[in-house]
């Protein structure tokens, strides 16, 4: 019989031989765990087959459920790289806008130096054309 590995049948429930086992798995494979379970509630299935399909469906849920750990567990990875990657572009636009200040302080300042040199040009040339007029 092969289910999983991990999962042994009850041995006091008697089964055909293993190519009807596996035939019965892959009928119920066909059907999946839902009509397979409601097979079993509505009392469809031979009492002697009842164990059998029980076991299958706990391993067919126990497969599932390390299924669903692993894509879990790797929405979670990707999730936290994500998460890292938004911290490390949040600390680039930090940087960026520290220079960008910086620059601006600069270019503030840049003005205000011409604006200077500009004011005392104007006073030099008021100042000699007043001297020169007199």
């Amino acid at each position: 019989m092969t289910l999983t590995a991990d999962v042994a049948p009850t041995p006091n429930v008697t089964l055909a031989p293993d190519d009807e086992e596996e035939k019965l798995i892959a009928a119920w494979e066909q059907m999946g765990s839902t009509r397979v379970r409601a097979s079993i509630d509505h009392g469809e299935l031979p009492p002697e087959l009842v164990k059998f399909a029980w076991n299958w469906l706990s391993a067919k849920e126990r497969i599932s459920e390390k299924h669903r750990e692993a894509v879990q567990s790797a929405q979670t990875k990707a999730a936290a790289r994500a998460s890292a990657a938004a911290e490390r572009a949040a600390s680039a636009v930090e940087l960026q806008a520290r220079v960008a200040e910086s620059a601006d302080r600069r270019a503030k300042l840049a003005i205000a130096i011409a604006v200077a040199s500009a004011i005392i040009a104007i006073v030099n040339v008021v100042v000699t054309y007043w001297l020169a007029g007199k």
